[in-house]
């Protein structure tokens, strides 16, 4: 396992030795000397425009994530994924393919480094774009029969549905592959089913929806708002396929992300060894305005995200800056917790010197990957009869530990 915060993804050492386009860094085949594509030539020499006005002096977004854990890899089906997706006209930014790479590393058996992938980075960076580059890689060049691409709404699930049904109807796509033997565009129920038989499914996460499929890669869109329920019903229907990958792709979790944050969490300690993990966020630190914290957690700036458009987020009023923070700097607190209780109120009403008459309840609860627990206990206060706290019940929390083995065996 290789934990790194800013090095380029390893590469095996063959691939480091060819020659690489100037723009995309994809190798270079053929005749090509300096691009791979001409779509590469254009946004290689192309202006970037921040203000209005053209500027010679290109400003991008950070190659680099902020955290990463990569896997050691013998050769990566990234190379095919990036060629397959130019084929569709879907060129992909350096750093889209640096994940691809590494996300789709194999060793020298051929098996995956990674079982499961994580991609966290700011809205409309084009995560879209690398799942849907890995979803058809699977299908056409993979010998994958089913892909399952959820997301938290039928209408992203809708989305990324017809962005698919849009590179597969190119006519570059359709003189090598063919055209697709069935398409079913029934709300809620998309599929694309390709010549060869595998199948394209798009379908929003509940409970019970990922129940009854066996597919070989399952996209996990909008992970933010991926529920332990959902989890539980999704991950158990990869047990069964010989060479399955679980890919979780979001913005910065919310405090309510469970999934998310565990995720995240152990990416950036780099406790995984199946696990591979790039996430784009600005420092903690960096005020909201600085336009390094914008670089540094938008890798998109440049090619389809603008300065100004990120200026204008901030200074409008649109989002409070709170939002601002975690939505385009990615930027999260990993010890957040929702109270219950208003901690002002809970203060005011502390008292240190209550005597009790007796256990009334016991409450234990155990968060869902038992690094914490909680004891709590309801009693009666014994206070004289004059009181106006007398007759009343007094709540004393009794236990909080972190990092938490096992909580039975603990207590």
């Amino acid at each position: 396992m290789i934990f790194l915060g800013g090095p380029a993804v390893s590469r095996h050492p063959s691939l480091d030795s060819l020659a690489r386009c100037a723009s995309c860094g994809d190798a270079l085949t053929g005749q090509r000397r300096k691009w791979c594509s001409e779509a590469c030539r254009k946004r290689s020499t192309r202006k970037v425009d921040r203000s209005g006005e053209s500027d010679s002096s290109a400003v991008f977004g950070s190659r680099e994530p902020a955290h990463k854990l990569i896997q050691p890899l013998e050769s990566s089906a990234g190379v095919e994924a990036i060629e397959l997706a130019r084929l569709c006209s879907l060129v992909l930014d350096p750093w889209q393919q640096d994940f691809l790479t590494a996300a789709m590393g194999r060793d020298a058996a051929g098996r995956w480094v990674a079982d499961e992938a994580a991609l966290v980075v700011p809205r409309q960076n084009g995560r879209s774009e690398v799942l849907l580059a890995r979803l058809l890689w699977g299908l056409l060049l993979g010998g994958e029969r089913t892909g399952l691409f959820t997301a938290h709404e039928h209408k992203t699930a809708t989305e990324s549905f017809l962005r698919l049904k849009s590179l597969v109807e190119h006519p570059d796509f359709v003189a090598k592959y063919g055209e697709v033997t069935r398409l079913q565009s029934s709300y809620g129920r998309e599929q694309i089913e390709f010549s060869n038989g595998a199948r394209a499914l798009f379908i929003a996460r509940s409970r019970k929806s990922g129940r009854g499929f066996s597919p070989d890669f399952i996209v996990l869109d909008e992970a933010f708002e991926l529920s332990d329920l959902s989890m539980a019903a999704l991950k158990p229907s990869l047990a069964a396929r010989r060479s399955p990958q679980l890919w979780f792709s979001s913005s910065a979790p919310h405090e309510t992300s469970s999934v998310l944050r565990r995720i995240c969490l152990k990416g950036r300690a780099g406790e995984q060894d199946r696990l591979v993990f790039f996430e784009w966020c600005a420092s903690d630190v960096v005020a909201s305005d600085a336009v390094e914290g914008w670089l540094a957690s938008n890798p998109a700036v440049g090619y389809r995200i603008r300065l100004d458009t990120i200026a204008s987020e901030l200074t409008s009023g649109a989002m409070d800056e709170e939002s601002f923070r975690r939505e385009r700097l990615g930027v999260w607190n990993e010890e957040v917790f929702t109270s219950v209780f208003d901690r002002a109120q809970w203060e005011r009403l502390y008292r240190p010197d209550a005597r009790t008459s007796g256990v009334a309840a016991i409450a234990v609860d155990v968060n869902p990957d038992r690094s914490r627990a909680c004891i709590a206990a309801a009693v009666k206060l014994a206070l004289p009869c004059w009181s106006k706290y007398s007759g009343r019940t007094g709540v004393w929390i009794g236990w909080w530990r972190r990092c938490l083995p096992w909580f039975g065996l603990t207590v």
